[in-house]
Order: C-alpha cells, then structure tokens, then sequence
C-alpha cells in the first residue's frame, strides 16, 4: 500500500501509540503543541481526461470531455516521442459578474477547441471556445470530425448567442498560462508575443469587441464599461463606455436599474455611434427617475464614450495610445459589422456554429500542419 508521511501539528491532552501500518493515524500528545511525522495512506491520483490538441480539424476521440467544466489535463506529447511534455490543468471558476467564465451548473459533453477567425488580422479576437457534441461518445463510429461540424458552442448561461470562451487576452495576460500559449504556438495559432499596455486593467468584466453589432453582456447597476476595440495588427485600443441607465444628476452616481442585459455597438443613420439594447435578461427598478428611460429590447442610445490612459511604461510591441477622443472614433469607424463576417461562429440570432479551421486546413492565421 502507497504510503507517504506528512509534518503534522498535533495539539491534544493524551498520547496513544501508532503502528506501522500505512492507515491514518493520529498522534495525541502533552499539552504543548509539537511536530511529528504522521504516516497517512496516500489517496488513489485522480484520473483527468487528457488533450492532445486545441485544433478542430485534428481532434482525435481521446480529447473527447465528458466531464467539463471540470478540472482536466492537457498534454501536449512531442511529435518524436509518445511521452507528454508537459501537463497543464484547467480549473474553471466562475461568478456572478465574470461573463465569459461563468459555467453551467452540470458538466456538458464536447471538446475543447482555439476558435481563430478565419481572414481576419487581428490575433486577439481569437479564444478558446467549448464545442458540446451530443451525437458523439466514445466507441462511437462517427468521427470527431463530423460530430464537431454538427455540434454547437457551448453558450454563456442564461445568454443565449454569446459563446462561452476564455480570450486569447486571458491567455497572454497570466504567466500561468505561458505554456499553454506555447502549445498554441507549436500548433500554428498566432498569438501575440508581449502583453499590452493597459493589460493590468482588464478583468472578467472587460469587453473585446472586434466588430459592430458584437452582443455583449452588460450590468444595469454598472454606470459603465471598460471596451477594447480590435485593431489590425496593433494592439487594442481601449475605451469607456456608457449604457445610459446612469442617474448622473447626484455627486455619487445612482443606478435606477439592476440586472443584465445583452447590448451590441451600431452605427447610425446619421454618422454617429449608438448603443442598442438587444435583449433583457433580468431587470430591477430600485427607484423611479423619470429622466432616465426604463430599458426596453430594441432600443437604441447615443453612445457616450472616452478613452482610457494608462500610466504604465510602454513595453516591447505595444504603442502608446494618445488619448484623443477622434482617435477612437477612427476605430470604431474601421470596426467591420458582425453580419459581414462568415466566420463569426455564434451569432446573436441562432447558437448554431461552424469553425472554419474544422474543415479548411489552413485558414488565414489559423492552423498549421504543425504536429503535437
């Protein structure tokens, strides 16, 4: 029997002896608390699924998970040799406010994929993203492939027509994902080489937008958001935003409303931009204001926005962003509609998805014939 011994504090009035024997056993002592070396039974490992790539179009039946959102092993084996390299583990957490991370409550069926929009220059709207495969078990004679293409992405809870996905942004951003990164890398994904400037200000409530009409999730008791708009090949440029449900009349700002809502950026008729208001999840008057308009599904405000400076020193391949206001209007004038992008794989309107990499074998900026 496995066996291993532990340094244990022990505190107790009595003493007993202990055997040998690799059982747990505990140790009572004199008054005075004292170190000793405790023989416990070692607990059986924990089996973890294993991954042996992130890329659709070469899923094999064993990076199938039954388990997810649990915590799993990735390894990522050498081309010259069976043994992993390296294993890293994900743990998924999720709360109230973090929207892309948040997971559902029972462990969904699929596999665990990097989404890289096809024909498209900037690396940081890619993500990983979580395919549910219901057709599809193991031993079962249709490929994952196939079982892939017809699948669906797994969707944020309670918001249907925003996919669950962990950002490339997050990848770059926590040293604890430096080697997953790699294994990205190896596997032909372009990734940037630095994190940017500003990157210590983005957290699960930072929106990356890389197109108008994107929907993205916003809370009503929140007077605003932090938005990062894609640029081709630069970095980000970063922005705050207004919904408009801000009560700005008192010195401390007042929300009439709470809840969640999923709204999309839209260029209006006359040139300037706004902010619509697609869908109500949940929504709570705490007090009446008649100057601040009740949030109703389809409407559409002016958006009222700012750019954000950062004071952190500018570091290797990232550009320092001006602060001008007309800057950023310049970006969000060059930001493509969500409607002319084929490869946008969730849309707001269905959850049914197709990832070009799955069945193109080497989109633009996508995956490589590199082996893992």
């Amino acid at each position: 029997m496995n066996a291993f011994w532990r340094l244990a504090r022990v505190n107790s009035t009595r003493s007993r002896h202990y055997s040998s024997r690799a059982e747990p056993t505990s140790l009572f002592v004199d008054r005075n608390p004292v170190n000793r070396l405790v023989e416990e039974e070692l607990a059986p490992p924990r089996r973890f699924p294993r991954i042996s790539t992130l890329q659709a179009r070469r899923l094999q039946s064993t990076d199938f998970l039954e388990t997810f959102p649990h915590a799993f092993h990735m390894f990522y084996r050498k081309p010259e040799t069976p043994d992993p390299q390296r294993s890293l583990t994900l743990k998924h957490r999720g709360g109230a406010l973090a929207w892309t991370d948040a997971m559902p409550p029972t462990p969904c069926k699929g596999f665990l994929y990097f989404h890289n929009p096809a024909h498209y220059t900037v690396p940081l709207a890619a993500s990983l993203r979580f395919r549910l495969t219901p057709d599809f078990s193991l031993g079962s004679r249709i490929s994952p492939q196939a079982a892939f293409a017809a699948g669906s992405d797994l969707q944020v809870p309670g918001a249907d027509g925003i996919p669950w996905s962990m950002p490339v942004w997050t990848l770059v951003k926590y040293p604890v994902f430096n080697h997953l990164c790699n294994v990205l890398r190896n596997e032909g994904a372009r990734l940037p080489a630095h994190p940017w400037e500003g990157t210590r200000q983005m957290d699960e409530l930072s929106v990356f937008l890389y197109a108008r009409g994107q929907p993205f999730l916003v809370d009503f008791s929140l007077p605003s958001l932090r938005v990062w708009l894609a640029q081709p090949e630069k970095p980000p440029l970063a922005a705050r935003i207004e919904p408009g449900f801000v009560d700005t009349k008192t010195k401390k700002y007042r929300m009439p409303y709470t809840g969640l809502g999923i709204m999309a950026l839209e260029l209006l008729k006359d040139g300037r931009f706004g902010i619509q208001l697609l869908k109500i999840l949940s929504l709570a008057q705490q007090y009446v204001n008649e100057s601040i308009p009740r949030p109703v599904e389809g409407m559409i405000r002016p958006l009222a926005y700012a750019p954000m400076l950062f004071k952190e020193a500018a570091k290797p391949g990232n550009s320092r962003f001006d602060g001008r206001k007309d800057t950023l209007a310049v970006a969000l004038e060059k930001l493509q509609h969500v409607s002319d992008m084929p490869w946008y794989a969730t849309s707001f309107e269905g959850n049914k998805s197709s990832d070009a990499s799955a069945t193109n074998p080497n989109p633009e900026g996508g995956a490589t014939t590199a082996d893992g």
